[in-house]
């Protein structure tokens, strides 16, 4: 009974990975393009989205392009969507764009409004004939309070884009909510904190264009709008100690870091990817590695600490784990 009881329950488990993989929107073969404008030409969370896939599934051939240009909109970009995107060979494309169409706040009107829906429009009608699988997204958001932004022009105009693109057959990412959850977090655990050198922002001082971290949550946002499975990778540090540079006054920043890690982390990645790449040679410089009851495990240190991973092999897709 009891061998019975585990065998449904392995195989319970195995249908529940294989259709986690199956609803990831990338296949093999994909061509992912990712327009938009200079947060996307950043490529900060498009390589996020990129080191991804090639680590979750390394057995599947994507290729991603950078379509990403400063100062561009979504009316804007359909001078180069043929250069820049359909003579790429794309199959799936991202759209992100909406803060530049209303002038950072300051064209934000009718006829701003609908240009942007009229970009949109022919975006996703003109990809469609070719078979191109298209994702209209909500763009980045801003350092704008998150209830005032929930509520504001941008939101409520790239809402319509989304609903238009979605009744033209298109598919939605709304990564302006998904951030705005990591933001509020933020927020709050700001407040708790009196000294603000030590709080915690997704964007540089112009308070639209995203740090480090702000592209990490944007990247977090388009994977879970993609589908990605969670069930990646766990790993510990020991750099989330209280008072230290990255003390867990916010989980959301150690959700994202921790998730950005797991991207790098992996001997698929390492091997394949960075190569003879000179700036992998101090992380080579600080990795170690046992064999430990036929896992390999890794320790390298990091200005906060250090990250312990261990690679194994589930179903014949590496997954990084603890």
């Amino acid at each position: 009974m009891k061998i019975r009881f585990l065998m449904v329950a392995l195989m319970a488990m195995v249908a529940c990975l294989r259709a986690e993989e199956t609803s990831f929107a990338l296949r093999d073969g994909d061509t992912l393009a990712f327009l938009g404008d200079s947060i996307t030409a950043a490529r900060g969370y498009t390589e996020i989205v990129e080191h991804y896939t090639l680590m979750r599934f390394p057995e599947r051939r994507v290729r991603f392009v950078n379509a990403g240009q400063g100062g561009d909109t979504a009316h804007g970009s359909l001078r180069r969507l043929e250069r820049d995107v359909f003579a790429q060979g794309t199959t799936v494309l991202t759209v992100a764009f909406g803060i530049n169409d209303i002038g950072w706040g300051t064209k934000a009107d009718d006829l701003h409004r609908q240009q942007y829906l009229d970009g949109i429009r022919e975006i996703v009608t003109r990809s469609r004939k070719r078979g191109i699988r298209v994702f209209i997204c909500s763009p980045a958001v801003t350092a704008e309070a998150p209830d005032t932004a929930e509520v504001g022009y941008l939101q409520r105009m790239v809402d319509d884009g989304m609903a238009l693109a979605r009744s033209l057959g298109a598919e939605s990412i709304d990564l302006s909510r998904g951030m705005r959850e990591i933001q509020r977090r933020i927020v709050a655990a700001n407040a708790r904190e009196k000294d603000p050198t030590r709080h915690t922002r997704l964007h540089v001082d112009d308070g639209i264009h995203l740090n480090d971290l702000g592209q990490l949550a944007m990247g977090h946002a388009l994977l879970k709008g993609l589908g990605a499975p969670a069930e990646v990778s766990s790993a510990t540090s020991n750099g989330w100690e209280p008072g230290g540079p990255w003390d867990a006054q916010s989980d959301a920043v150690r959700e994202l870091v921790d998730a950005r890690d797991k991207a790098w982390g992996g001997e698929h990645f390492r091997r394949q990817f960075n190569g003879d790449n000179p700036a992998s040679k101090k992380f080579e410089e600080d990795r170690s590695y046992t064999i430990l009851g036929g896992v390999r495990r890794w320790n390298w240190s990091t200005e906060n600490g250090y990250v312990e991973w261990a690679v194994i092999s589930t179903l014949g897709s590496p997954w990084i784990g603890r």
